[in-house]
């Protein structure tokens, strides 16, 4: 037996296998990012401009469609069907138990719009491309999970639902609940935890939502975290962003502070994967609740206390006593606060960062309790709940971070900035989208 050949590896499958790489956690260079994001722009601008009103409000009132084939391709595994090379509908039809012929629809609207090829001369048979590739498991930056959540608005296309919510909710009331709410009947996270695997399919597409909308690993190369001892991921997840921290700074420790059994699922999954298992002797996988500070790990200097698309859930109140937790917890000690959120701004530019944070802003709203804010917004906030804003970093791949210091500040070096001292640390020097927020 051990004189068998194996198989040898088909051009479709290396091809697939070159679509396999993490494209956001390298960010090109400032200038030339910085010139592509302009371009970028003009060239938006100028598809809106020449484009004729009634054809541009259709196509914008094709969205849908567009969201559901992507949301159906992706649950049914289409791009992980096509790994060892191009087929045809039919046959990944045939294979994953689907209608052949509607199945042929969806992949056409979704070639048309970038997302998988048509192979040249042979329009029946598809092929992944750098986007569809991300709907596979294994792929460095996936998306696949991210793509199947719209379950969770549809909500917002019942017209009359949404139309009576807009007459008669009080945006003020917290205890109200939401039009997700009311389609579901409860509380999200009460739903999220009384339905069966819905946790944890839930925790998939928010992993995905950080390949997305933080860039992927970008952050690591546009923050200088080797200056802390100990970095403390609340809400932290599956921990890719603590993992890959640890990684680069082996000087450092590592918290991950979540709910009960995200904490449980995310140690086993270390604990199973040889590339994180030598990791766990750095780690503490740490069960709690942010709004009990009890349960919070209590700061130590050289601390970084990160969290990630976390205040962005809650109402402003329920944002307060969340912050006001965490400075309770960090105490006297000279530590760090890294918040990384969205700020938007009031320009109506109509770049495509404008409109992911318009679009987030009206999520938030309407399916759970939260909001995205803005920079004067956020500076309120953290104020109340005992921090002071010092710092705004852009992040590449289009997010930015703000940098707080808690309050009072402790173990401020010469030449360190005034805490009143808002700072634009990017080498635009400026703010230039609304986009995110490293809070540290």
């Amino acid at each position: 037996m051990s004189g068998l050949k194996k198989p040898a590896r088909t051009a479709g499958a290396d091809y697939e296998d070159s679509l396999m790489r993490d494209g956001l956690s390298n960010p090109l260079p400032w200038p030339i990012y910085k010139a592509i994001q302009a371009l970028v722009w003009l060239l938006e601008y100028l598809l809106r401009r020449l484009t004729p009103p009634p054809i541009r409000m259709m196509k914008e009132s094709w969205r849908g469609y567009d969201s559901a084939a992507l949301g159906t391709i992706a649950h049914c595994g289409v791009a992980d069907e096509l790994r060892n090379g191009p087929l045809s509908a039919g046959q990944i039809a045939h294979n994953l138990g689907l209608r052949k012929d509607d199945l042929y629809t969806m992949l056409r609207l979704l070639v048309n719009n970038g997302i998988f090829e048509a192979l040249p001369g042979k329009p029946t048979l598809f092929r992944n491309n750098a986007m569809s590739a991300t709907l596979r498991e294994g792929h460095p930056t996936r998306m696949r999970y991210w793509c199947t959540v719209s379950q969770y608005w549809r909500c917002m296309y019942e017209q009359d639902t949404m139309q009576q919510y807009l007459r008669t909710a009080d945006p003020d009331a917290a205890s109200e609940l939401t039009l997700l709410e009311r389609s579901l009947g409860k509380p999200f996270w009460k739903h999220l935890q009384d339905t069966p695997g819905l946790d944890a399919a839930f925790a998939a597409a928010m992993s995905d939502q950080s390949n997305g909308l933080h860039g992927g690993l970008a952050v690591l190369a546009d923050y200088d975290w080797s200056s802390y001892s100990r970095m403390i991921d609340f809400g932290g997840g599956p921990g890719t962003v603590l993992e890959a921290v640890l990684r680069a700074h082996p000087q450092m420790q590592g918290v991950l502070f979540d709910q009960p059994q995200v904490v449980k699922e995310t140690a086993d999954l270390w604990q199973a994967k040889n590339d994180s298992r030598s990791l766990m002797s750095r780690v503490a996988f740490v069960e709690g609740n942010f709004f009990k500070p009890g349960t919070l790990p209590r700061g130590k200097d050289g601390d970084l206390y990160h969290l990630r698309h976390i205040c962005h859930d809650w109402s402003d109140d329920a944002a307060v006593n969340l912050l006001q937790s965490l400075r309770r917890a960090i105490g006297p000690a000279r530590a760090m606060l890294v918040l990384t959120e969205m700020v938007i701004t009031n320009e109506f530019g109509g770049r495509s960062t404008d409109r992911m944070a318009a679009a987030y802003d009206v999520m938030m709203r309407f399916l759970f309790h939260g909001k995205e804010r803005s920079l004067e917004a956020w500076r309120a906030l953290l104020d109340q709940g005992g921090f002071h804003l010092l710092r705004l970093r852009e992040i590449r791949n289009s997010f930015s971070c703000i940098i707080e210091l808690p309050q009072p500040c402790y173990g401020l070096g010469k030449g360190r900035p005034a805490l009143n001292t808002l700072q634009h640390a990017s080498n635009s020097q400026q703010l230039i989208q609304p986009t995110q927020l490293l809070l540290l």
